[in-house]
Order: structure tokens, then sequence, then C-alpha cells
């Protein structure tokens, strides 16, 4: 199983002025505090980066680079290290931001480590109404996941979807 990784603590992402909005497409709203918009000046073919902002301050809240990647034939997007302000933690914010994502039809996978907090993020995620969590182990064949209910985390009939060689997507039902 790989090994969990820890994330600093306390994360203050920075403020967004109106130089920084010319650089980011908008995608959409999450509700009308908070809109998602997509870094277009760093963008790449491998790489993305987005963010929540909280329009009411004017402060970005959830920084998430997307990597491209394709796995066991399935091209997919791997959340790195998204990070989300250490004042705004605790209101789901990179919860909604993926599903969000998902339901825009990007398909996410998870990485080869995992934070604590991003195992409990696809836990809820796998719970999420109109979204599926899959994992395959070494190309076999794919199985749903379900959020085992002693340990609330990810899991299979036939193996760990944390293991190493072992892929997870979710995409929209």
């Amino acid at each position: 199983m790989p090994v969990a990784i820890e994330l600093a603590k306390r994360v203050h992402l920075q403020r967004v002025d109106a130089d920084m909005y010319e650089d980011l497409e908008y995608l959409g709203k999450l509700d009308k505090q908070f809109a998602v918009y997509r870094d277009a000046v760093w963008a790449t073919a491998r790489q993305e980066w987005m963010y929540v902002i909280d329009v009411t301050n004017n402060k970005m809240v959830v920084e998430c680079p997307l990597t491209k990647r394709k796995r066991h034939g399935q091209v997919c997007y791997h959340p790195d290290y998204t990070q989300t302000d250490s004042f705004y933690r605790g209101l789901d914010l990179a919860f909604r931001l993926y599903k969000f994502l998902i339901k825009a039809g990007t398909v996410l996978c998870t990485g080869d480590s995992q934070s604590v907090g991003s195992q409990k993020l696809w836990a809820k995620l796998c719970k999420a109404r109109n979204v599926e969590v899959w994992s395959t182990r070494r190309n076999k064949d794919w199985q749903e996941c379900f959020v085992n209910k002693l340990t609330n985390r990810l899991d299979t009939w036939e193996w760990n979807p944390y293991e190493v060689q072992c892929l997870t997507v979710a995409h929209k039902k």
C-alpha cells in the first residue's frame, strides 16, 4: 500500500486582483460565493490549474493542479496536491470542485500516494450521487468501489484500491 503523505497544516493562498482575472477562464459557480476558474495562461497539454475563488472577497481558496494521464487505457486527470486555504477548510470546497469537474465530464484518478484527507475525499465521492468510483489492479477487470463501513475508506470485493499498481477513477453515472 502506498505511504500516506503529509501536507502542510497551514495554507494561505493569494488574493486575486483584476490583472489575475484576465489570465483565468471562468468555468462556473459552485454557489453565490464560490466560482471555479481555469488558468488559461499556464495550461499545457499535460497539466491544467483549477481554482475555486471566493468571489465576494477575491480570494483564491482552493488550488488544484491537474495532470493528464493515460492509465490502463483510460485518459484521466490526477489532482496533484490540491490545497485549500486554512481559513476555508471544512467547507467541502475540494470535494465540491472535484464533483464539479466530474459533472463537466472530467475523469479524475487517484495518485500513488494520498493524504488522509484525500482518502476521505475519495470515499465521500464514492458516496455522492451521480458519481461512480471504479478501481482496477494491474490491468485486471474494473470493479466498482464502495466505502468500507469499518475503515470509512474505499474498498472492492477483491483488492485494496490503495495498492501500488492500482488505478481508481471517478466519473459521472
